[in-house]
């Protein structure tokens, strides 16, 4: 098992920045490794969709947990490893505070974790940065996932 943690600190609102993270879609727009995801359907528990990652082949993945707009789970089915999502996004002067723990698990867990490492921390910042930018964008061109 191989786990990293990331924190974040955006100046945009957790209503603002919901949307953007929970609709797959909207991923590859904040998320430069993700070539495309897709998922038909309420942004719940339960909720299973695919994902394309740069350089890896397409993986299944389902909403493990959703408790809007605060915290979600995913779990990702990829290379004979599962690789857990959680994400938490917390208030905090006027913009948002967003956690997230990524646990790598089973048999190429330990080798997928180690090639992903340096790109995870490299590029999640940028994400988060982007999404931020995003949600301060005023077109309002995200369709929200439907609650």
């Amino acid at each position: 098992m191989w786990t990293t943690e990331q924190t974040f600190d955006s100046d945009a609102p957790v209503e603002a920045l919901w949307p953007l993270y929970t609709s797959a879609e909207a991923w590859p727009r904040w998320a430069d490794d993700i070539e495309w995801a897709h998922a038909e359907g309420h942004f719940e528990a339960g909720l299973e969709g695919r994902v394309k990652y740069s350089g890896l082949p397409a993986a299944s993945y389902t909403v493990t947990g959703a408790d809007r707009p605060r915290t979600f789970s995913i779990r990702l089915k990829l290379l004979l490893t599962h690789i857990t999502f959680d994400h938490r996004l917390t208030p905090r002067d006027g913009g948002t505070r967003i956690d997230e723990r990524i646990d790598f698990g089973g048999l190429l867990a330990p080798l997928l974790g180690l090639i992903e490492r340096s790109r995870i921390r490299r590029d999640w910042p940028k994400a988060m940065a982007k999404m931020t930018a995003l949600a301060h964008d005023s077109r309002g061109d995200i369709d929200p996932p439907r609650a």
